[in-house]
């Protein structure tokens, strides 16, 4: 039987914003809630992002975590303190935005 781990696992850190990614493959990615919220993919926020009104001020997502929920074995649900819930994370969607300087064409040296 393999043990090795196939699911990444998650670790929130509300008081420092952030959400932490141990990845099966042994690479820690940690991301701001901030971050993770304005990349919202649900269809509003995409359209939102598209197609912006010129005439509105975008409203400042919150950014303030109530809970995760897992989608299936393929995402990750959040739910945000001013009750938004449409997007659905996936792990491919979540491990090309890794933020470390690995991710991002560098090296881990930077």
């Amino acid at each position: 039987m393999n043990s090795r781990r196939r699911y990444p696992v998650l670790k929130l850190n509300r008081e420092a914003g952030k959400l932490a990614i141990d990845w099966p493959d042994g690479h820690h990615s940690e991301y701001s809630l901030w971050n993770l919220r304005a990349a919202c993919p649900c269809a509003e926020c995409n359209t939102y992002r598209q197609n912006p009104d010129p005439l509105k001020v975008a409203p400042a997502p919150n950014s303030q975590m109530r809970e995760m929920n897992y989608v299936g074995n393929y995402a990750i649900q959040f739910v945000w303190e001013d009750g938004h819930s449409f997007g659905i994370y996936s792990w491919d969607m979540l491990r090309k935005m890794c933020p470390c300087s690995i991710c991002r064409g560098g090296t881990e040296s930077e």
